[in-house]
């Protein structure tokens, strides 16, 4: 069983905010870095490479 140190209380909304903010930022990284693989060619390809 998991236990957490003594005098350390987690909170369930902040708990929660916690996950639902490390998602949309996970979500918002891998859109950008979906954008980036997609662009990249297009602009080797404008300057010549």
């Amino acid at each position: 069983m998991f236990r957490l140190p003594f005098g350390e209380r987690v909170d369930p909304l902040e708990e929660k905010r916690q996950a639902r903010e490390n998602t949309i930022n996970s979500m918002i990284t891998f859109c950008v870095l979906c954008a980036a693989i997609r662009i990249a060619p297009l602009v080797l390809e404008q300057s010549g490479f």
